[in-house]
C-alpha cells in the first residue's frame, strides 16, 4: 500500500487573524472536518476520468464486468473515505499545517488523488469564504441603512421632547423648586416643635381640671401680667379682711366692703385665667391649620420636582439611547467598508506547502512482520500480564504461597461458602454438613501424625494474622472432630477484645473467662469441678464438647490473659479435659496469642485467601515461633479462586490440587455407599 501526501499551510489575514490558541485550534479542527466531509469526496470521485475511476476502484470491488446486473454502483465517495484519507494535524498544537495522506496500492493513482483533494479543497474554501463575504456584505448594507433611518427618527423625537417639556430653563426652575421645598420643611419642622410645645400646655391646662389654684400654679397662666396682678390684688384683700376680721364684727360696713370687693376680684381673676386656656387652646389650633397649609404646599413643591427629575430622566434616557445608535452606526460601517474592501481582495488563505510526489516505498506491513507483532503480544498478554499481577499482588492466594512464605506444612483447605453464616460455619462438624466435614477430618488426620495423642492432654492454640480469617469458625469446628472421635474437649473463648463463640453456638455470655476473673475467686479455695464450672460459665454443647465463653470484652486483655491467676485456672482445665482450644485474638495486630501459647502445647495458624500480605504472615508465624507453642502447621481458608489456590499446570494440580478434583459429582457412587 502506497501513500501520497500533502501539507497544507493555512495563515489568516492581518485583519482576520487568529490571536487566540483556543480559537486557533477551532479553526484547524474546523478545516480538518471539512477535508473528511462526503460532499469533497464526491467533489473528488467527480473530478476523475472513467479510467482513473476504475482505478481507483479495483483493490476494493469486483470489476464491472464481473458483477451482477441488477448489482448497486459501488459507493466511490465511501469507500474513499474510509479506506484511502488520512487527515491530521501538524504534531504542534499551535501548528498551522494539516497533512494529508492518500493510501492506495496504485502510486500514480496514490499522487493523483491527494494533488486533487487539495485542489478541490482550496477551491472549496475560496468559494466558500467568496460566498460568505458576499452575503455578509449584503447584510451589513441593510443594517447599516436601518440604523441610519432609526437614528434619525430618534433625533427627531428628542428634539420634539425638549421643546415640549421646555427643558431648556429647566434646570434654573428645578433649583428654585428645590430651594423653595428647603424652606418649606424648615417652616414645616419649626411648626412642629411649636405643636409639640402648645400640646403639651393644653395637656397641663387639662391635668388642672379647673382647678383654678393649679391653673396659677402653671407658668405660662399664672406669669401672665394682668393675671398675676389680679392675682396679687386679691392676696391684699384677703390680708385686709384678716386685719377687719379681728377689729371689727362680719356685719360691720367695713367687712362687708372686703368681701365684696374680694368676690369681685375673684371673678375678674377666673375670667382672666380662662381667657388665658382659650388663648392656648386657639394658639394650638392655629399652629394646626399652619401645619396643614405647610404640608400641602410641601406635597405641591414635591411633585414639582418629581416632574422636573421625571422629564429629565426621560430626556437623559433619549439622549443615551441616541448616542449608542451613533456608535453602532459608527461601529457597522467600518465593518461594512471593510467587508467590501475584503470583497475585493485574494480570499484564499490557504496554500499548498508541499504537492504530493509519486511513493517509491510501501508503508503496508509485511505477512512476516505481522506474524512477528502477534506472536510478541500473545507472550505479553499470555506470560507477561501474569507476571505482573503476581508481582503487584503480594497477598496469599496460593497453597504454594502457604508452604514457602510461611515456612510451614499446609494442615488443610476449606472452600469459601458466602451463602453459610456464622452459625453454620462454625458447627458445620456438629451438623455433619458435607461441603466442610471431610476438610476437617483431614486437618484432624494431619494432627494426630504430628501430636501423639496417648493419655497426655492435647492443647491447641488457634490464631490468625488479621481479624475476620475464619479463626474462630476454624477452632470451633476442631473442636468439633476431636469430639467426635471421643475426646473430651473444652473450646475456650480467649479473644477478649471480640468474642464470637458463644454467638456460634447460640449461648449466653454473662458467665466467662472475664466475670471469673473480676469475681476474684481464688482456685486454693475448695470449689469442686461443678462449683468451679458453674462460675466460669462453662456450658455443653455436645457429650463430649463443652464451651467456655469469653464472659464480654475488654481493652485489658494481655493483664487477664497474663496473671498467674489465669495460668493456674487453665492448668486445672488441662487436667480435667483431654484437648483444650484456645481461640486467641489475631497475632498480627495483639500480643495476647503469645501470652496463651504458655499454656498451650502446639498453634494452628489461620490464614484467609487474598487477605494477608505474605509478609504480614510470615511475621505472624514468626513471633508465634518465639513462643511456647510453635506453629504446627496453616489451615488456608475462604478459597474463593480455586485454579489460582491449586496453581497452574500438571505439576501443581498432582501436587496440590488432588483433593480438588474429588467432587461429589464425579464420585457419588462412592459418597453414596460411604455414607
Amino acid at each position: 500500500e502506497l501513500n501520497s501526501k500533502n501539507m497544507m499551510d493555512i495563515r489568516r489575514d492581518d485583519d482576520t487573524r487568529v490571536t487566540n490558541v483556543n480559537l486557533l485550534n477551532t479553526y484547524m479542527n474546523t478545516y480538518v472536518q471539512r477535508l473528511k466531509t462526503r460532499e469533497l469526496a464526491e467533489a473528488v470521485v467527480d473530478s476523475l476520468s472513467a479510467e482513473e475511476l476504475q482505478d481507483f476502484l479495483m483493490p476494493y470491488v469486483v470489476p464491472e464486468s464481473e458483477r451482477p446486473i441488477d448489482a448497486e454502483e459501488p459507493d466511490s465517495a465511501g469507500l474513499m473515505m474510509k479506506y484511502a484519507l488520512t487527515v491530521d494535524r501538524g504534531e504542534d498544537d499551535g501548528s498551522q499545517l494539516i497533512r494529508l495522506v492518500i493510501s492506495h496500492p496504485n502510486a500514480a493513482m496514490a499522487q493523483r488523488l491527494a494533488n486533487a483533494y487539495v485542489d478541490g479543497f482550496i477551491n472549496y474554501i475560496a468559494s466558500l469564504r467568496s460566498t460568505s463575504t458576499s452575503e455578509a456584505s449584503d447584510f451589513l448594507g441593510r443594517q447599516v441603512k436601518l440604523l441610519r433611518d432609526e437614528l434619525e427618527e430618534a433625533e427627531t423625537e428628542l428634539q420634539e421632547f425638549r421643546w415640549e417639556h421646555n427643558l431648556f430653563t429647566l434646570q434654573q426652575d428645578k433649583g428654585i423648586v428645590v430651594e423653595r421645598l428647603r424652606r418649606l420643611s424648615d417652616a414645616e419642622t419649626n411648626a412642629s416643635i411649636r405643636l409639640l410645645e402648645a400640646e403639651s400646655r393644653v395637656e397641663q391646662i387639662e391635668k388642672a381640671q379647673n382647678d383654678l389654684d393649679r391653673l396659677l400654679e402653671i407658668p405660662f397662666i399664672g406669669g401672665l401680667t394682668n393675671i398675676n396682678s389680679i392675682y396679687n390684688q386679691l392676696n391684699e384683700l384677703k390680708r385686709e379682711r384678716q386685719a377687719l376680721d379681728a377689729t371689727y364684727l362680719k356685719r360691720h360696713p367695713r367687712v362687708l366692703e372686703n368681701e365684696a370687693s374680694q368676690q369681685s376680684v375673684s371673678a375678674a381673676l377666673a375670667l382672666s385665667v380662662e381667657h388665658a386656656c382659650k388663648q392656648v387652646e386657639s394658639e394650638c389650633s392655629a399652629i394646626r391649620f399652619e401645619l396643614s397649609i405647610l404640608d400641602q404646599k410641601t406635597s405641591q413643591a414635591e411633585q414639582a420636582v418629581l416632574d422636573t427629575e421625571r422629564s429629565l430622566l426621560v430626556y437623559k434616557r433619549q439622549e443615551r439611547s441616541v448616542e449608542n445608535l451613533h456608535r453602532m452606526l459608527d461601529l457597522l460601517s467600518t465593518r461594512y467598508n471593510e467587508t467590501n474592501i475584503a470583497q475585493k481582495i485574494d480570499l484564499n488563505n490557504v496554500r499548498v506547502l508541499n504537492r504530493a510526489r509519486l511513493p517509491s516505498t510501501s508503508n503496508a506491513l509485511s505477512r512476516v512482520q505481522v506474524l512477528a507483532g502477534a506472536l510478541f503480544l500473545g507472550g505479553v498478554f499470555l506470560v507477561g500480564v501474569p507476571l505482573g499481577i503476581e508481582l503487584l499482588d503480594n497477598r496469599l492466594s496460593s497453597f504454594a504461597d502457604i508452604e514457602f512464605y510461611s515456612g510451614k506444612p499446609l494442615l488443610g483447605d476449606l472452600r469459601f461458602f458466602p451463602k453459610k453464616d456464622i452459625r453454620e460455619l462454625s458447627q458445620a462438624v456438629l451438623r455433619n454438613d458435607e461441603d466442610l466435614v471431610e476438610s476437617f477430618r483431614l486437618i484432624y488426620t494431619n494432627l494426630r501424625l504430628k501430636n501423639n495423642l496417648g493419655e497426655e492432654t492435647l492443647s491447641i492454640l488457634v490464631t490468625s494474622s488479621l481479624p475476620s480469617e475464619g479463626k474462630s469458625v476454624v477452632s470451633s469446628n476442631l473442636a468439633g472432630i476431636f469430639s467426635s472421635h471421643g475426646y473430651k474437649v473444652l473450646l475456650v473463648d480467649c479473644d477478649l477484645r471480640r468474642s464470637t463463640l458463644q454467638s456460634a453456638f447460640e449461648k449466653n455470655n454473662d458467665l466467662g473467662l472475664l466475670s471469673w476473673y473480676k469475681e476474684a475467686v481464688h482456685l486454693d479455695d475448695p470449689t469442686g469441678d461443678k462449683e468451679l464450672a458453674m462460675l466460669l460459665g462453662i456450658v455443653a454443647i455436645n457429650g463430649n464438647l463443652s464451651l467456655l465463653p469469653s464472659g464480654g470484652t475488654s481493652s485489658h486483655a494481655t493483664e487477664v490473659l497474663g496473671d498467674r491467676k489465669v495460668a493456674k485456672l487453665f492448668e486445672r482445665l488441662k487436667a480435667k479435659y483431654d484437648v483444650v482450644i484456645y481461640d486467641t485474638a489475631p497475632v498480627g495486630l495483639f500480643s495476647d496469642a503469645t501470652l496463651v501459647a504458655e499454656y498451650a502445647d502446639t498453634c494452628v495458624f489461620v490464614a484467609r485467601q487474598y487477605h494477608a500480605t505474605r509478609s504480614k504472615v510470615r511475621n505472624s508465624i514468626s513471633l508465634m515461633e518465639h513462643t511456647n507453642a510453635a506453629v504446627l502447621g496453616v489451615v488456608f481458608n475462604g478459597i474463593k479462586n480455586v485454579p489460582a489456590a491449586v496453581g497452574y499446570g500438571n505439576h501443581s494440580r498432582n501436587h496440590y490440587g488432588a483433593g480438588y478434583e474429588k467432587n461429589r459429582k464425579k464420585y457419588k457412587g462412592y459418597y453414596d455407599q460411604a455414607s
